[in-house]
């Protein structure tokens, strides 16, 4: 039986008055502004506020549901590259950085000089063994002395409440306070920190935040490369928060910045809490604590392993291995890689490798900076100029996310990555080709000169790689954010690019023009 118009438009009338409700209550609990005048918003709508690491389970996505290619018949010789056997791989790296975190360290991951670096090369180079590699070994690798926060503590004063900021991570290379010990600083918001932010503020000894957006991500934002950071101290800042407007709460480690009073970053939801207590006036304060070191006399290493072919000439397969809290993408991801593509050429007789390949694996990639590759560029010159091409392994795969309202989305897709490649215009051909046709997303328009590790070897041989880069340098970078189907996907693009440059002659993968002008001394580093 129909209902009547009346009956009809009451329950319209309540079910429009029940959403009011609920939107209400969602942007007085998510948006700090929600008082503010403003445009009139559709009433159904909800405004979205999801975020990491709190909402995880909402968020995250299992393998299964990527987004996946077919492999194409002629390359069935790849199907063995299976996504469970890198993730692994991954996993036991992880592991590592783990343990680091629960045996107690603030400051935890992979960090170079550390013991949890050395566990690290130990287990890559006893995979090495495992496979088969000759020549396998470690070289030690003096560091000068290390940035080494040993605790810290960043409180929010406001309303009669200490209140605890515990995303807040220092700055790497950031001055502590006095003696490790507690001061106090009164908060001013000075927005993106551009020129007209500061515009009638006063920061000198007070505590100025930052609000920066991630252009892409976590190392990559607006208050560096704008120089936010740096026109809050030269305006005599007495310390300095940065909020990395990522939805939720993750910590992460400002590696762009040296600062020379004591810097953090904060999570959103702490900014949030801070720009709240500033907007409700009573005179918040900053209380911080950072004690930090330089810690002299560590030591880290390179490992290698050699798979010889019948000729002489080299490729070199290589990743680092260090990184910040799990470094699921940067770079547990690219050791995977490197470790899959040494099995897979290690189950291959030496008659069918038409070319030796060596496989680095280099530390000292974040802190050093780069001691490693740097190394092997001042001793090793006549093996690279014997080598013909190389490949990089470095943060192969992560979910693709978009940024909504208050919140974030994750998706069933794949991020697209930063690439480079240099040579012949056929060897750049054919790698970008070959990316394509495994269906590994790539920006549309490449690196002129690379980053990562590559930075340090790109004037050494052609070479190429592939970076994503949006949640690394942050707690967020674990393995859920790692998709497997990417990471099979990229260690089979890899593999079939080898081995068409395999079908090429030295000269021919050079091209006349090695290398390009623009690469720098080496390689012009970046991000």
């Amino acid at each position: 039986m129909r209902k009547s118009f009346s009956a009809r438009w009451i329950g319209y009338s309540f079910g429009v008055v029940l959403a009011l409700v609920v939107w209400g209550v969602a942007l007085a609990k998510y948006s700090p502004s929600a008082q503010e005048p403003g445009p009139a918003v559709g009433a159904a709508r909800v405004v979205h506020s999801l975020g990491l690491p709190q909402d995880r389970d909402q968020l995250y996505q299992p393998d299964q549901n990527y987004i996946q290619l077919h492999l194409p018949a002629a390359d069935i010789k790849y199907a063995g590259i299976k996504a469970d056997d890198i993730k692994k791989i991954q996993s036991d790296i992880i592991a590592i950085s783990e343990k680091s975190k629960a045996d107690g360290n603030q400051y935890w991951g992979r960090i170079s000089g550390t013991h949890y670096d050395h566990m690290t090369s130990d287990y890559v180079m006893e995979t090495f063994k495992k496979l088969g590699l000759e020549q396998v070994r470690e070289q030690e690798l003096d560091l000068p002395p290390q940035w080494m926060p040993k605790s810290w503590k960043v409180n929010l004063v406001a309303g009669g409440k200490t209140i605890a900021l515990v995303s807040a991570y220092p700055f790497q290379n950031s001055a502590g306070t006095p003696n490790g010990g507690m001061v106090e600083n009164d908060l001013v918001w000075v927005g993106f920190g551009t020129a007209a932010d500061f515009a009638g503020r006063d920061v000198k000894g007070k505590a100025a935040v930052v609000y920066s957006w991630p252009t892409p991500g976590g190392r990559d934002s607006t208050a560096f490369w704008t120089g936010a950071l740096k026109r809050a101290q030269d305006a005599g800042a007495a310390s300095l928060l940065m909020i990395l407007a990522i939805p939720g709460n993750a910590q992460g480690i400002n590696s762009n910045f040296v600062s020379k009073v004591p810097g953090f970053q904060l999570g959103m939801d702490d900014g949030n809490a801070i720009r709240d207590a500033i907007e409700k006036g009573g005179n918040p304060k900053l209380q911080a604590s950072l004690n930090v070191e330089m810690t002299p006399n560590l030591k880290t290493h390179n490992t290698w392993g050699v798979l010889p072919g019948q000729s002489k000439e080299n490729i070199m397969i290589m990743a680092h291995h260090d990184g910040y809290f799990d470094a699921a993408l940067d770079n547990a991801s690219g050791t995977a890689l490197m470790l899959t593509i040494a099995k897979y050429y290690a189950a291959i007789p030496k008659s069918q490798r038409r070319r030796t390949i060596t496989f680095l694996d280099t530390s000292g990639h974040h802190s050093s900076p780069d001691v490693g590759a740097r190394w092997v560029n001042e001793n090793m010159k006549d093996y690279l100029a014997n080598t013909v091409f190389i490949a990089n392994c470095e943060h192969t795969s992560q979910t693709q996310i978009y940024y909504i309202n208050a919140g974030m989305e994750t998706s069933d897709t794949i991020d697209a990555r930063r690439w480079f490649v240099s040579g012949s215009p056929a060897f750049q051909k054919m790698m970008a080709d070959t990316f394509r046709e495994f269906g590994v997303q790539l920006y549309t328009i490449p690196e002129a000169s690379p980053g990562g590790e590559l930075s340090q070897f790109a004037r050494a041989a052609p070479s190429f790689h592939i970076i994503d880069h949006i949640f690394y340098h942050t707690s967020l970078d674990t393995q859920d954010w790692t998709p497997g189907p990417g990471q099979e996907a990229v260690a089979r693009a890899y593999l079939k690019v080898i081995d068409n440059a395999n079908k090429m002659t030295a000269a021919e993968i050079k091209g006349p023009n090695f290398p390009p002008p623009n690469l720098g001394r080496y390689g012009g580093g970046g991000f």
